[in-house]
């Protein structure tokens, strides 16, 4: 969809989109993919482990919390995993 709005609308229309994508480097985006390729590899993985990737606890939880939320984790028995 970035591609067609950004791209083939601008170039027709001459209308710019009025929404870019925010950084990626160090972003709480960057930091769900990490977490998810993580849960996704080792199949269950507990908060401690996770914060490995994340040295700030609390952007950390933030980013459990809405991967928790989005349900692209479970939490059971203090254990992140991939919903099945």
């Amino acid at each position: 969809m970035d591609y067609g709005a950004t791209l083939l609308t601008a170039r027709k229309t001459g209308i710019k989109p009025k929404t870019r994508q925010s950084k990626f480097e160090g972003s709480a985006r960057q930091l769900r993919a990490k977490i998810l390729r993580e849960v996704l590899q080792q199949k269950t993985v507990t908060f401690r482990q996770l914060s490995l990737l994340e040295k700030n606890s609390p952007r950390l939880k933030q980013a459990l919390d809405s991967l928790l939320h989005d349900r692209l984790l479970s939490l059971k028995n203090n254990k992140y995993t991939v919903p099945p």
